[in-house]
C-alpha cells in the first residue's frame, strides 16, 4: 500500500509541473543560401506566458527543446573573420574573431511559428 501511495504522490507532483509533451525543433539557418557559421536561435511564447527557449546555431544547423504552441522566433548570426591569441599571452591558443552578420547583431525576427508536441523541423532561409 505504501508503494502505491508513493507512486500516486510522485505522479501528482510531476504531472502538475508539466505543460504537456515537450517539443523539439531543429533545422537549417542560411543567409542567401550560405549556412550561418555560428549564432543563436530563440523561441519566445507568442502569448508571453512561458519561458524562452533556444540553442546554438553551428555550421548552419540548430536543435532546441521548447514548449509546444505559438512562438516568436529570433536569430543571431556571426561569421569568423580571423583568429587572434589572447591578450598578454603570445603562446596561447588561437581564438576565433567573430563578426555579426548584420550591424545590429541580430538577424531579426524570423516570424511566428507553431511548435507541435514531439519533433518539429523548421528551416530559415534569410
Amino acid at each position: 500500500i505504501c508503494s502505491v501511495w508513493l507512486f500516486a504522490a510522485a505522479v501528482a507532483v510531476t504531472g502538475g509541473c508539466s505543460r504537456g509533451p515537450a517539443a523539439t525543433v531543429e533545422g537549417a539557418v542560411t543567409i542567401g543560401g550560405t549556412p550561418v557559421e555560428s549564432g543563436w536561435i530563440r523561441f519566445t511564447p507568442a502569448a508571453g506566458d512561458g519561458p524562452t527557449a533556444g540553442g546554438p546555431i553551428e555550421q548552419g544547423r540548430y536543435r532546441a527543446a521548447a514548449a509546444p504552441g505559438r512562438v516568436r522566433v529570433s536569430l543571431q548570426g556571426y561569421k569568423q573573420v580571423g583568429e587572434e591569441r589572447p591578450r598578454g599571452d603570445p603562446t596561447g591558443p588561437l581564438l576565433p574573431i567573430m563578426e555579426p552578420l548584420l550591424p545590429s547583431d541580430d538577424l531579426g525576427p524570423a516570424g511566428e511559428k507553431t511548435l507541435a508536441p514531439g519533433r518539429n523541423t523548421i528551416d530559415f532561409a534569410l
